[in-house]
């Protein structure tokens, strides 16, 4: 989206206080080890930077992430509308906070936040360009998933994934495939044979509408940025494979075709 942070943007921040008489924080050893997985978090559907450097953000919408890596590296890979798959987030933890930063020190997304004694996060997103930063108002959210093998199915493309990847696997075309958001990545033969076999396919979500993407710009200028938005709007999935996980955005023709393809 022109003018807008093209990094898009990443999460949390939260005081949780104990329930004692005295009212003393609570402590939270956050281990990496336990981050990992996927998470649903809540993410601005975009953004916009005018002439005078006053920011607007998008309503807050589902963003599907994958937390993977060793201790002490740990990184988050997230499906974003406007975000490829080269651009993964650097993950640390100190005692219960969490910090996750995306960019560059031109221009950065960062997020800090606070475990919560049930589990997830909630906080803010802030924007860093060249050292300025500038949080979204909106508080977020973000829980684990947990997976389940008989889970609906709304965006009925779940067959359909499993066969593409299958014969990416077997090294089958892709000459379907669009040039989604001007850079597909889809998976490759290699990547998906070291995954192993797909054990489980779910169903999670979409990506924010065009129309939530606009939603940051002034009235006034929505329909001329119209022009510079895609209307891909991608069903989400989880697929659990023998030797690991990836959440992937897939994009189906009226003719059920699958033209656009993303994993993470």
């Amino acid at each position: 989206m022109r003018r807008t942070s093209r990094a898009t943007l990443m999460v949390l921040s939260f005081l949780s206080v104990s329930p004692t008489a005295q009212a003393q924080p609570e402590t939270i050893t956050v281990e990496t080890d336990k981050l990992a997985g996927l998470w649903r978090i809540g993410m601005p559907a975009g953004g916009n930077v005018d002439w005078r450097m006053n920011v607007t953000f998008g309503p807050m919408r589902d963003t599907f992430c994958r937390l993977e890596g060793p201790r002490g590296a740990l990184k988050a890979y997230c499906l974003m509308q406007l975000t490829y798959k080269s651009d993964v987030g650097n993950v640390s933890v100190e005692g219960d906070h969490v910090h996750i930063a995306w960019g560059s020190m031109m221009l950065r997304v960062t997020a800090d936040g606070t475990m919560q004694p049930a589990g997830g996060f909630t906080g803010y997103y802030t924007l860093k360009a060249s050292g300025i930063g500038i949080r979204a108002p909106e508080q977020m959210s973000a829980a684990k998933i947990s997976l389940a093998q008989d889970a609906p199915d709304p965006g009925g493309k779940s067959a359909a994934l499993s066969r593409v990847l299958a014969g990416i696997a077997d090294g089958a075309p892709l000459a379907s495939l669009a040039q989604l958001w001007g850079k597909p990545e889809p998976p490759t033969a290699k990547e998906l044979r070291g995954l192993g076999a797909i054990q489980t396919v779910a169903w999670l979500g979409h990506t924010p509408t065009s129309e939530d993407r606009l939603a940051a710009f002034p009235q006034d200028q929505r329909a001329r940025e119209a022009a510079q938005v895609n209307d891909y709007v991608l069903d989400v999935y989880a697929v659990e494979f023998a030797n690991g996980e990836r959440i992937c955005g897939v994009h189906q023709r009226p003719d059920a075709v699958i033209d656009g393809l993303v994993c993470n």
